[in-house]
């Protein structure tokens, strides 16, 4: 997710390939194109990771007794929601099936308690566009609540 000139991204690109998954890089844009693209990454990533805790916990809540490592094994064979986030949820459950090792505190993304994450200023920019973000909203005021009382909403 790289923001420049060409000739930049050109003087740069052997570094960002070995450095990068194959394809797993790109010029998105001038300067700044590359940070904004990331952003809304985060955005997305946070309403994702959200969506995969809220489905775990009804499947742990609900009547039937699920092994969230079987269910997870089969989210990660060719699901719609095959991804990577799936697939570390599995290794997470293979190594501890109750995810007690985990905490249910969640942080923010900034690298401080004042800090903002990427996901918050997301929800600034998406503000001032008109644009309606309710997925990646709710995530970020999940995220916000269990820091500040130390327990996640939605723990398996």
């Amino acid at each position: 997710m790289v923001g420049g000139s060409k000739e930049d991204f050109k003087r740069a690109e052997e570094v960002l390939k070995a450095l990068a998954a194959p394809q797993a890089y790109g010029l998105l844009g001038p300067v700044g194109a590359g940070h904004f693209v990331k952003m809304i990454h985060n955005g997305i990533e946070y309403g994702m990771m959200e969506a995969i805790g809220e489905g775990a916990a009804i499947l742990k809540n609900s009547e039937f007794d699920y092994d969230l490592r079987e269910v997870f094994r089969v989210y990660s064979k060719r699901s719609i929601i095959e991804s990577r986030l799936v697939s570390w949820t599995l290794k997470e459950l293979q190594n501890d099936p109750d995810l007690t090792s985990i905490s249910s505190t969640i942080g923010s993304g900034g690298t401080g308690k004042k800090v903002k994450g990427e996901a918050h200023w997301t929800l600034e920019i998406a503000k001032k566009m008109g644009v309606k973000v309710p997925v990646i909203e709710a995530s970020v005021k999940v995220r916000d609540a269990s820091s500040k009382d130390g327990n996640s909403a939605n723990t398996p």
